[in-house]
């Protein structure tokens, strides 16, 4: 859980039209509804940029937009720190980030915690990282609610982490057309 609290005023032209506070490690900007920050405009991707909290330091990454990102009226190549007050423009919007610190939750008192990380330190020692089995592997979990309907399509978001660093973020999904529905005995009958 990141430390840093970002409130975020959304313009849309000169008119505020949202304002958020958000305390995750990655917030997700765009058009796509299951994004934190959703910007419905043209001019905006369906997955347009990412602010990532890393300890004290704050950062933009743009996606890969085709329109970019731009950062106090500079368009930024691929990532920037941010700094409390800065202005964020995507399209026709503009974001005005600000940092609040966060209170952080006391950590539990140590003989809480002693036992199982002293059993999770046992069961690694007798075991060898290479004589692990893959079924032991905790399974994928796919949250179906995240899939969102648009247009026809099915797409799900699939993000690539390193720890609480975001490395790329894909949008996968399936398109139903008029061929796909269609089924025939032969390949060749139309």
């Amino acid at each position: 859980m990141s430390t840093k609290t970002l409130a975020i005023k959304v313009f849309y032209g000169d008119q505020l039209v949202d304002t958020q506070t958000l305390t995750q490690d990655v917030i997700k900007i765009g058009k796509l509804k299951s994004s934190h920050v959703c910007l419905d405009d043209e001019a905006v991707a369906r997955m347009h940029a990412v602010i990532e909290v890393s300890g004290e330091e704050v950062r933009v990454i743009d996606l890969g937009s085709a329109a970019g990102t731009v950062l106090n009226g500079q368009r930024i190549d691929k990532n920037a720190v941010l700094h409390d007050g800065d202005a964020l423009n995507f399209g026709p919007y503009r974001l005005e980030v600000g940092f609040a610190k966060q209170q952080v939750a006391a950590a539990p008192a140590p003989a809480q915690v002693a036992a199982p990380v002293a059993v999770a330190a046992a069961a690694v020692a007798a075991a060898p990282l290479a004589a692990a089995p893959m079924a032991t592997r905790a399974p994928i979990q796919i949250d179906l609610s995240e899939v969102e309907v648009q247009s026809g399509s099915r797409v799900a978001e699939v993000v690539a982490m390193y720890g609480s660093t975001v490395l790329d973020v894909q949008h996968v999904g399936q398109r139903r057309t008029a061929s796909r529905r269609r089924r025939s005995s032969s390949p060749l009958a139309e």
